[in-house]
């Protein structure tokens, strides 16, 4: 399952919905912000 995962979502592409982060790049940046704010 855990491979399934990771490769339909491709993790290292870039996306337009979130100013072209890699979803990684998101979490680790933008995700702690929105957690402060709750």
């Amino acid at each position: 399952m855990f491979e399934y995962i990771e490769s339909y979502y491709n993790r290292q592409r870039r996306h337009s919905s979130i100013a072209y982060h890699t979803p990684a790049e998101y979490e680790l940046t933008y995700a702690p912000l929105r957690l402060k704010a709750a």
